[in-house]
């Protein structure tokens, strides 16, 4: 994906609303941990964590950002080994539909191969800030927390302001993105996907919460 003749005006509204999206996905993943500790639960789907390690690792370490973002991606990448940590500790219990003996090893696979796929994307369409494979990932992401909800039947480990902000962050991204680079019906169809799911988990655990007794605004 390539870099449009940007202004200086949208550059730095790019700037703007880039230090937004940070903001907003750091609340998201804080709010994950705290929920996550105190319910004794993992709060990030297995296989969206898998992604997001690989993402952030990627542009990290493999074709680091040439901007002060690298040290963002870098951010996100530890912070989501605490994510992965309650995975592995937590996660266990919840392993039911698969022999047991598969947590670690299916944990492994998804890694492996969600590396060697955002890799492989990443090279094919020369994607170096990695655009595609984030909303993409944004998007698997928002679809695995609406299944999470409804296979633990329960709003465990999750709740409104997490949904929200992830929403709030992906929203203020597409903005930062379409500033400077240049238009993509793929990245867009990727951000509308990605409104529409986090729009339904949003109204689902919204509902689910009630459901539970719980005021959604007071339960962060």
């Amino acid at each position: 994906m390539e870099l449009d003749n940007y202004t200086n005006t949208e550059y730095i509204l790019s700037l703007i609303f880039g230090g937004l999206c940070d903001t907003c996905w750091l609340i998201t993943y804080f709010l994950i941990i705290r929920r996550g500790f105190k319910e004794k639960t993992y709060g990030m789907p297995m296989v969206a964590l898998c992604t997001n390690l690989c993402w952030e690792f990627i542009f990290t370490f493999v074709y680091p950002y040439d901007t002060i973002q690298v040290y963002l991606n870098g951010a996100w990448f530890f912070t989501d080994l605490v994510l992965l940590y309650q995975y592995f500790k937590f996660g266990r219990s919840e392993f039911k539909k698969f022999p047991e003996d598969w947590f670690y090893p299916s944990f492994v696979i998804s890694l492996v191969l969600n590396f060697v796929g955002i890799w492989i994307i990443t090279y094919e369409f020369q994607d170096w800030y990695g655009n595609y494979t984030g909303f993409a990932d944004n998007m698997l992401m928002s679809i695995l927390f609406i299944l999470m909800l409804l296979d633990r039947d329960s709003v465990k480990g999750q709740s409104l302001y997490i949904a929200i902000f992830k929403w709030l962050g992906t929203l203020v991204a597409f903005i930062s993105v379409s500033s400077i680079f240049k238009f993509s019906l793929l990245l867009c169809f990727l951000y509308a996907s990605v409104f529409v799911f986090d729009t339904i988990y949003i109204t689902l655990l919204y509902k689910k919460t009630k459901q539970e007794g719980f005021n959604p605004f007071q339960r962060a």
